[in-house]
């Protein structure tokens, strides 16, 4: 019995210190935190720099979308928004520009994240012009639900 406790530690303790009982890494609490805070001045709601918005995860899977190497899922080094991260500070290209370099623990959060696939969460398509989606119309106007019928009691004389 204690050879199989010891055993299962050994085990246990080896794969988390390889990675491979690595947490997954969740884009809402750890990667758009990041973004916020380092990013979405110049690549935010209000600014646009190199027509990427990091704001929302609608935004960046939009310019996922049309620029396919700007994340490759499960490839951190051929990914353009780490490489951006990790270039030299005297680079042009790195991010963020003309401020400090990201701390490690983040650059390598970001790459975590990277290698686990990149995930965003579930985003509702845009309508396209005046289309609404199938929600819409059901919420401009609430459905009727018809009363309960209630007998009415007799007045006693």
């Amino acid at each position: 019995m204690t050879v199989r406790v010891v055993l299962f530690v050994s085990v246990f303790s080896l794969v988390t210190t390889t990675g491979f009982g690595q947490d997954k890494v969740d884009f809402q609490t750890q990667i758009q935190p990041i973004f916020v805070e380092h990013c979405i001045k110049c690549h935010g709601e209000k600014q646009a720099s190199g027509k990427m918005r990091l704001h929302t995860p609608a935004s960046l899977k939009e310019k996922w979308d049309a620029d396919k190497e700007l994340l490759v899922a499960g490839e951190p080094e051929k990914s353009e928004l780490y490489v951006r991260l990790t270039l030299p500070a005297d680079d042009k290209k790195r991010m963020p520009r003309m401020a400090d370099p990201l701390p490690k623990e983040k650059i390598d959060l970001i790459a975590a994240w990277i290698k686990q696939g990149a995930a965003l969460p579930e985003v509702a398509a845009a309508p396209a012009g005046d289309e609404k989606p199938a929600d819409a119309a059901a919420e401009e106007k609430p459905a009727e639900v018809p009363l309960p019928e209630v007998r009415r009691r007799r007045k006693k004389h």
